[in-house]
């Protein structure tokens, strides 16, 4: 049954999605698959008399030959073992991998230290470093690979006094390189910290006695820093004097403890949702999609209900139960030629129908093929009306050419209802969708949540304390959105629907007459000797879109049915034409559319070049 065939593949195609989305998050981060160079940042922020600050940076150089420089810049003053008498930080000591490459230094006033065994090293720093940089150089490029730079300072940064507490915003990073793993020690031995607030991305923050720690991660671009409430006492930096620093800075990171919280709930949330999608999927089926059985046969010869019109079976029960395709329309018109209400006949390479019967008593979606016919077809001097292929196409190329658009909107419109056939109230006579309305309505409810706290987080991006990094949000927002649209492009609107009385049953005996008509052997098996269940088939197999199999079986089976040259050259024209309107329509009317109208001392980070 196809129901159970689209229930297997959604829980594959789900089941992949789920498990893509987990080791995108879990394993391995998206972002450095497509990055050519990442690193990891360590430090350890040594508060005594004076701040001591050690780095260290390993790069992971994945693009060979592509780099000639791997550096750290401060925005802050950088000097190299000197004092000056402003806010900077001071580089004692550079230590890096095995010695093997030369190192330097470009001080705030553009001065440059270092050790250079190779002269193009100090031209390239001279022409390509920033002041406020050290790192190290290789001319001949560094290969893959994994480097390590160590950086010991000494920080004299702004800290700001009331007499009762002092505050230091350390910023150690805002402008640097993807770090996959951050891991910040306070080390405290006077204990003078009285609170931390950390500046990190999705961090972790742990105490053990006088001395903490934080973790985390830090995306391109994002900060990385400390702020710090300080019990007064005496540290070299440069004091500002102020009132209610506590009050200030417990001010300022207002909320940034629950929006994290909110984070870390809404995205363990969403990863719950993800993981366990495929479950949701098939305990959704079972609610509001699985049907009750009955007994039909796998193959059925004969047509199950002929009082249905051919549009109404390829609406209901060919694919979508929603909407219908353009063999609606050619499955009308076969059959208005076996009833005789239209002739079919070639004339100078084109195809000529003639509306023989326009009085009859029609239904909606037959009324308009007559109509359709009238209008763009043409009437003779004995009021008989034609429509020929060859001559309506060279009429589209002339509105097309002279812009008519009137003409062309027109069509376009009929074109829509005849080859994209909709009827709700039809629809709804025979199919409960209460079960696709609950999922669409789930989808698009946590879809516009999603948006809305996407749009959020980028307000907290103008923000200077709040850092969130959203990229788990993203990956779980891609994942639901490509289920949904999955959902959308893959299962009729009827999988999560139930049929009302006994239209699943009629629906199992066209899938059933289908599988018959798709079988050139079970056609032998049951060929008929009267010529008008032939020419019934092959009006009820285009509505099912299987006319070319039963057009292979009489020709296989050298069975001369008259009229069949014409009912088969008129299915592949108006196919053939048809498609060919369509495309040409809607590219004039969209060419005439077309042709009308931060804070915190520090800053910098890690970088190559």
């Amino acid at each position: 049954m196809k129901e159970k065939k689209y229930l297997i593949i959604g829980l594959i195609l789900f089941s992949i999605s789920s498990a893509i989305s987990f080791y995108l998050t879990k394993i391995n981060d998206l972002r450095l698959i497509f990055s050519s160079i990442f690193a990891d940042y360590s430090a350890v922020i040594s508060l005594d008399k004076e701040i001591n600050l050690s780095e260290d940076f390993t790069y992971f150089v994945k693009e060979d030959k592509k780099f000639q420089m791997l550096y750290r810049v401060w925005r802050a003053p950088l000097t190299y073992r000197e004092k000056i008498n402003r806010p900077y930080i001071r580089l004692d000591e550079t230590i890096y991998s095995k010695g093997l490459y030369d190192w330097y230094v470009k001080d705030f006033k553009g001065r440059i230290f270092g050790s250079f065994s190779n002269p193009q090293s100090k031209f390239l720093v001279r022409k390509l470093a920033e002041q406020n940089e050290v790192g190290m150089v290789n001319p001949n490029r560094f290969s893959s690979g994994r480097y390590n730079l160590g950086l010991l300072y000494t920080v004299f940064p702004p800290i700001e006094s009331d007499g009762k507490f002092l505050h230091l915003n350390l910023r150690l990073g805002d402008k640097h390189i993807f770090y996959r793993k951050v891991f910040v020690e306070i080390d405290d031995p006077r204990g003078m910290v009285k609170e931390v607030f950390p500046h990190v991305t999705n961090w972790d923050l742990k105490r053990n006695g006088n001395k903490i720690f934080l973790t985390g991660l830090s995306p391109l671009n994002s900060i990385v820093g400390v702020e710090l409430l300080l019990k007064p006492t005496d540290i070299n930096g440069f004091f500002y004097r102020t009132t209610d620093v506590d009050t200030k800075t417990l001010e300022a990171n207002k909320g940034l403890f629950t929006v994290r919280l909110f984070y870390d709930v809404f995205k363990t949330f969403l990863f719950i949702i993800v993981l366990l999608y495929p479950i949701f999927f098939y305990l959704f089926y079972l609610k509001f999609g699985r049907e009750k059985e009955f007994l039909v046969p796998s193959f059925l010869s004969y047509v199950p209900n002929p009082k249905r019109k051919p549009y109404v079976v390829n609406l209901l029960f060919n694919r979508d139960a929603l909407s219908g395709d353009e063999n609606a329309l050619f499955s009308t018109v076969l059959d208005f030629i076996r009833r005789g209400i239209v002739s079919v006949k070639k004339s100078y390479n084109s195809l000529v129908i003639e509306i023989l019967k326009e009085n009859e008593k029609f239904d909606d979606y037959e009324r308009k093929v007559i109509e359709f016919f009238k209008i763009f077809g043409f009437r003779d001097d004995k009021c008989r009306y034609y429509f020929d292929l060859k001559s309506f196409k060279n009429r589209i190329e002339w509105w097309k050419r002279e812009r008519n658009i009137a003409q062309l909107e027109l069509l376009k419109k009929y074109l829509d209802i005849l080859l994209s056939y909709e009827n709700h109230k039809l629809t709804d006579r025979v199919l409960d969708r209460k079960g696709w309305n609950i999922f669409l309505l789930i989808h698009t409810s946590l879809l516009s949540v999603l948006i809305f706290l996407i749009a959020v987080n980028k307000m907290f991006l103008l923000s200077d304390r709040f850092f969130i990094d959203f990229y788990p949000v993203y990956v779980y927002s891609a994942a639901l959105l490509f289920n949904f649209l999955l959902s959308i492009a893959l299962f009729p609107s009827q999988f999560f629907g139930r049929w009302k009385e006994d239209f699943y049953r009629e629906k199992l005996m066209w899938d059933a007459f289908k599988n018959f008509l798709s079988d050139l052997a079970m056609i032998k098996k049951y060929s008929p000797e009267d010529i008008s269940i032939w020419k019934e088939w092959l009006v009820y197999g285009t509505a099912l879109d299987v006319a070319d199999k039963v057009e292979e079986a009489l020709r296989e089976l050298s069975i001369s049915v008259p009229d069949l040259k014409e009912l088969t050259s008129t299915r592949v024209s108006l196919s053939t034409s048809f498609s060919d309107y369509k495309s040409t329509v809607s590219s004039a009317l969209t060419s005439s559319s077309s042709s009308s109208s931060r804070g915190g001392f520090g800053g910098g980070g890690a970088g190559a070049r």
